[in-house]
């Protein structure tokens, strides 16, 4: 849902109204969030199905991923609304 919005947002870069390095920024760092998840994810149900315990850079890799999405949704609502203005 996030990615279709800076979709929306990359014509108002494309006339000049936001910037693209921006625009650019917010797009890795919610691409980054979603691959961080994805293996965090990943790691915990393959410690589940083998019966290991859970590595323990887990916790840390859930809070790098929770304070990327966070710039990402933050820098993305931040274009948004200055997009309607």
């Amino acid at each position: 849902l996030l990615l279709g919005g800076m979709l929306t947002l990359s014509t108002a870069a494309r006339a000049g109204d936001l910037k693209l390095f921006n625009l650019i920024f917010v797009t890795v760092a919610i691409a980054v969030a979603g691959m961080t998840a994805f293996v965090t994810a990943n790691a915990l149900v393959d410690a589940r199905a083998t019966g290991r315990e859970p590595s323990q850079h887990l916790p840390k890799l859930m809070k790098f991923a929770t304070g990327i999405i966070g710039v990402g949704l933050g820098g993305f609502l931040m274009m948004w609304l200055d997009s309607l203005s």
